[in-house]
């Protein structure tokens, strides 16, 4: 039997927890406690099945900082953290921030004991009577770091009066491929072996009659004019499918062929069929994404590719 470990014993644990806890300010003292008891738990168990390993190893392991403080906060639906990374317009504005301090700088100087004709005031640079205010954190003006999605609110869902269900035939039964587009919501894709397109929507606009369109090559479904949507779908098995939208939550239950979502922000929950074989793709540049998706190795599987900006990705 393994002895059991403190991990606090350990020298840079105990800072690293408190490093976490600060980005959970936004947890209730009982979840950032349950979320913290989480965290050394997993150090504990690295502890004793790892005891090769250094602590900067076992913590390296479990992610960044802020990642894993992220994984709690999404998983409480709290905003979190946006990772932030250097763009290459980044360099180009801290080239030009620097260049135009050096200009100032050297003014600043030659003209030392003369009126100035330069002149640093507050956080405003007065130059020859007209006023430029320079933030010296411009990382922000390129992007906000703060990342603000979470699962429609209450105060969302009551603002989707207009109920719209329905069902399509498919008529064209060469056509292999559907595509929906919406703005803001939630979507759940659940599939039949029926070739037919049931829907229950909560919108935010009162619709039409007319959702589904059948093209030459494909059928669409367009929320993106509702703005906001609430929706569970049940779709035909035998068509691919393309899922896009700006901000929003996407529930994906055993998918039975090919399926495509893009993402600004927003989380995407993906619910595999244990009778068959998936190929995944799967990216998220700021993020979190669950460890447990593992392609099949029959290259005839069915193929899951996600491309998600900000957010989560889970396996549900």
């Amino acid at each position: 039997m393994k002895e059991k470990v403190d991990p606090l014993d350990y020298p840079g644990i105990p800072v690293y927890l408190s490093a976490v806890e600060n980005y959970l300010h936004s947890l209730s003292v009982e979840e950032r406690h349950i979320a913290l008891d989480e965290i050394t738990e997993r150090i504990g168990h690295y502890l004793i099945i790892e005891p090769n390993l250094s602590v900067e190893e076992i913590i390296k392991n479990l992610g960044g900082i802020k990642a894993i403080a992220n994984h709690y906060l999404i998983k409480n639906q709290k905003p979190f953290h946006r990772i932030k990374r250097w763009m290459p317009g980044h360099y180009i504005l801290l080239f030009f921030l620097t260049t135009t301090c050096l200009f100032i700088l050297s003014l600043t100087l030659s003209f030392y004991f003369l009126r100035p004709v330069v002149e640093i005031k507050n956080d405003k640079i007065l130059f020859l009577g007209g006023s430029i205010k320079i933030d010296n954190q411009f990382s922000h003006v390129a992007t906000d770091i703060q990342g603000h999605f979470s699962p429609p609110t209450p105060e969302i869902i009551q603002e989707l009066k207009h109920i719209f269900q329905g069902s399509a035939d498919l008529v064209d039964n060469s056509i292999e491929d559907l595509r929906i587009d919406f703005y803001q919501g939630h979507l759940e894709l659940s599939f039949s072996d029926e070739p037919k397109i049931t829907w229950d929507c909560k919108l935010q606009k009162k619709a039409n009659n007319v959702l589904v369109k059948e093209h030459q090559e494909m059928i669409t479904v367009d929320l993106r004019k509702y703005k906001s949507a609430d929706c569970d779908f049940t779709l035909p098995a035998k068509l691919k499918y393309t899922v896009e939208g700006l901000i929003g939550k996407v529930d994906l239950l055993d998918p039975s062929n090919d399926v495509f979502i893009k993402l600004s922000e927003g989380s995407i929950n993906i619910s595999p069929s244990p009778e068959l074989k998936y190929l995944y793709d799967l990216e998220v540049t700021d993020g979190i994404m669950d460890e447990f998706f593992n392609s099949s190795s029959d290259s005839s599987g069915i193929e899951i590719k996600v491309e998600l900006e900000s957010g989560i990705v889970r396996k549900i």
